[in-house]
C-alpha cells in the first residue's frame, strides 16, 4: 500500500492533467501525504498492542527505514519521489522481516 500511496503522489500533477482519477487527485495534496504517512507508522501502533515486549523491540528495528520514508513523503515530490520508491521497497522487506522475527522469538526476549 505504501508503495502505491508514494507512486500516486508522484504521479498526482501528471494524472491530474489527464484526467485519472486516483484518490491522490480527488483529494489535496497534504491530506494524501498524512494518508500516506498512515500507511507507513500505523502498522507499528497496531503491533504494539499485539506483540509481547521483546517483539516490539524487534519490530523497532526496521523503524529508521520507516522513518527516513517519511522525511520523504512529506518533503519531497515528483522526481525526488522515485527515492520514496526505493525506500519503500527496502522498508517492506525489513519490516516483514522484522514481523516474522518478533512474532517467532519475541517471547524470548521478553
Amino acid at each position: 500500500t505504501t508503495l502505491i500511496a508514494v507512486n500516486n503522489l508522484r504521479d498526482r500533477d501528471q494524472d491530474a492533467r489527464v484526467g485519472k482519477k486516483t484518490l491522490a487527485t480527488r483529494i489535496d495534496e497534504r491530506s494524501y501525504r498524512l494518508l500516506a504517512l498512515g500507511t507507513v507508522f500505523v502498522p507499528y501502533l497496531f503491533l504494539s498492542v499485539v506483540l509481547t515486549p521483546g517483539g516490539i523491540c524487534l519490530m523497532l528495528l526496521s523503524l529508521p527505514v520507516a522513518i527516513k520514508l517519511g522525511r520523504i513523503i512529506w518533503t519531497q515530490s515528483k522526481e525526488a519521489l522515485n527515492e520514496g520508491l526505493k525506500f519503500g521497497g527496502i522498508h517492506l522487506i525489513l519490516f516483514t522481516l522484522a514481523l516474522h522475527l518478533g512474532l517467532r522469538y519475541g517471547n524470548l526476549l521478553s
